[in-house]
């Protein structure tokens, strides 16, 4: 576990370093938590 621990600390930090990564990496988890993919492929169908 505290292995776990060290590693989302260690993307926490590295995402507060670098803020550009920090847009797109939001969308791509709500994209992904909203089940986008899903929705997408019922619009296609």
């Amino acid at each position: 576990m505290a292995f776990l621990h060290r590693a989302v600390g260690a993307l926490d930090r590295f995402q507060l370093s670098h803020v550009w990564l920090a847009f797109p990496v939001a969308v791509f988890r709500k994209f992904s938590n909203d089940q986008g993919g899903g929705l997408c492929a019922l619009i296609a169908y």
